[in-house]
C-alpha cells in the first residue's frame, strides 16, 4: 500500500527556481542534486515510491528527506547534519 503524505510539500516560486537549478546542476553535491530533486518531486505531488524510482534511492531516503524538510526548512533538508566523532587531535593553527 502507497504512503500517503499527511503533509504536503509546499514550496515558494523562487525556491522551485532554485531547486530546478540545483536539480540539473553537474558541479554541485551529488547529494544536494539528488535532495533537490526529491523535494520537486515531492512539491509536484509524487508519492514516496514514485520519487524513489526516479531519483535511484530507497523509500526510506526519500521520507528522511522530505521530514527534513517539514522539520528544518530548506536549507536543512539540502544540507547534511553534524554527525558524531572523535574531535580533531591537530587544531587548524597547526595544520597552516
Amino acid at each position: 500500500m502507497a504512503r500517503v503524505r499527511t503533509r504536503p510539500v509546499v514550496i515558494t516560486e523562487r525556491e522551485r527556481e532554485l531547486l530546478s537549478k540545483l536539480s540539473k546542476s553537474r558541479t554541485e553535491e551529488a547529494r544536494r542534486v539528488q535532495r533537490a530533486r526529491i523535494i520537486l518531486h515531492a512539491a509536484d505531488g509524487d508519492g514516496d515510491m514514485k520519487i524513489a524510482a526516479a531519483v535511484g534511492l530507497n523509500k526510506n531516503s526519500v521520507h528522511a528527506t522530505i521530514q527534513k524538510f517539514h522539520s528544518m526548512g530548506l536549507d536543512g533538508a539540502l544540507a547534511d547534519m553534524a554527525r558524531k566523532g572523535r574531535p580533531p587531535s591537530i587544531s587548524d593553527d597547526d595544520k597552516a
